[in-house]
């Protein structure tokens, strides 16, 4: 602990008492401002800083699947990627103005000044209608995944204004509504009785239900991206000749869509094994990609 001298009220400049709690048994010390400064300001605080810096860095880079599920730095760090993803965004957006003069509206706008081109009017961009259709896995293995994916689009859903969210396990319900909600623990309470209502509580995947619940709700056109967060383990969905049957539904959203893309949380190596079904949706014209770090994912989302 440390206190300063005081002068009738006044902080003196010159003197500090800091009383050491380890190492001088309690003892008061007296030291200059700038040395009291120097040890209250200085190299603990930097190195707590450096600390923290990297201790995000490790959770940054490492394997979702053994990150704590309940460190809330992992959530912090989600919401920050939401905002960075944002902010690249709108710098995007602003960089892909049209740099080409319109002529005509130009001459229009500058007759006031005798024709002569003083204020120039650049040619509107037609703006590209997407329509983003997110699909996050809420199983046993990827329902953690799905929260932080949510709470990243949370905090950059601005950016994606045609946007829906959806969940599944062996069903699909809807959680676009509570993207609008102001506080983010709001919205995830919300979602925390939606899943239970639907029975949806660290269920099993059966993904040919799901789908077929999905494009149900789902208004897919040519416009349509379709973004799937699972790691493809169709654990109780059933097969056609030893196939399973969500590969047909795949393969029909990707001719419905402009694009179905599929992020797996699962390291590469771990694909195809099992109850996996990586190949078989490539297959069906999926775009399979590897999301094994908040990174990864963030990176993913910030180039969509």
């Amino acid at each position: 602990s440390y206190r300063p001298n005081t002068m009738k009220g006044k902080l003196s400049q010159h003197e500090w008492k800091i009383t050491k709690q380890k190492g001088t048994g309690g003892k008061q010390i007296q030291m200059g401002a700038e040395q009291a400064m120097e040890y209250f300001a200085g190299r603990p605080i930097l190195e707590d800083r450096d600390k923290d810096l990297a201790r995000d860095n490790d959770i940054l880079n490492s394997d979702l699947s053994k990150l704590n599920k309940y460190d809330e730095r992992v959530f912090e760090l989600c919401v920050e990627l939401g905002r960075k993803i944002a902010n690249k965004q709108s710098r995007r957006k602003r960089l892909a103005r049209s740099n080409k003069i319109d002529m005509r509206r130009t001459m229009r706008q500058n007759m006031k000044y005798g024709g002569v081109p003083s204020d120039r009017v650049h040619v509107k961009k037609k703006p590209h209608r997407k329509q983003h259709l997110f699909l996050n896995d809420v199983s046993g293995s990827c329902e953690w995944i799905s929260s932080w994916f949510f709470m990243l689009m949370f905090a950059c859903q601005k950016t994606f204004k045609d946007s829906r969210m959806f969940e599944f396990d062996n069903r699909t319900i809807e959680t676009t509504e509570f993207l609008k909600e102001k506080y983010m623990v709001n919205a995830f309470a919300e979602i925390r009785l939606l899943r239970m209502r639907n029975m949806m509580v660290r269920g099993t995947s059966n993904m040919f239900t799901a789908f077929e619940s999905f494009m149900k709700q789902a208004d897919i056109s040519n416009k349509s991206y379709i973004i799937l967060l699972s790691d493809c383990r169709d654990w109780a969905g059933p097969k056609v000749n030893g196939i399973p049957a969500s590969v047909e539904l795949i393969s029909q959203m990707s001719s419905m869509a402009k694009k179905v893309i599929i992020l797996n949380p699962e390291d590469k190596k771990k694909w195809d094994v099992v109850d996996s079904c990586v190949s078989l949706y490539r297959g069906a014209g999926a775009q399979v990609y590897e999301v094994s770090t908040l990174n990864q994912l963030a990176e993913f989302v910030a180039d969509m």
